[in-house]
């Protein structure tokens, strides 16, 4: 009777790929449960949320994009007096970013792969 071997091992394999196809998406369920939920246990550190005040800027300084951490833009320095420019420097590529001013020295990132230090009262290279 090979034929009815054939025919019981064809459903038993039936029955066990049913078996398995409700199963498997329960294991990955809880696989993914498992990985969503050990890790921020195991790497949990206490953190500091205290907002702490910005430093106090210096006056005619611009250290960051829009000079403060608020991005405000806003100074209270009195603005030019004559529509003269003061100086400028021409870099190896153009340069798309704010400049930082930070004690009398500016820095301006350029295309040219460089960063670039300069007097921020004359525009001579300091580096």
């Amino acid at each position: 009777m090979p034929i009815l071997n054939e025919i019981h091992e064809m459903l038993n394999r039936c029955i066990l790929m049913k078996r398995n196809c409700k199963v498997f998406p329960i294991m990955v369920a809880i696989l993914l449960l498992t990985l969503s939920i050990i890790p921020p246990i195991i790497g949990a550190t206490a953190v500091n949320c205290e907002k702490k005040p910005p430093a106090a800027l210096q006056a005619g300084g611009w250290p960051m994009y829009r000079r403060d951490p608020q991005h405000t833009g806003f100074t209270g320095d009195a603005g030019p007096t004559t529509n003269q420019t003061a100086w400028s420097y021409a870099t190896g590529d153009a340069v798309t970013s704010s400049p930082a001013v930070v004690n009398d020295r500016v820095y301006v990132g350029s295309f040219d792969k460089r960063v670039y230090c300069l007097d921020a009262a004359t525009g001579d290279v300091v580096w």
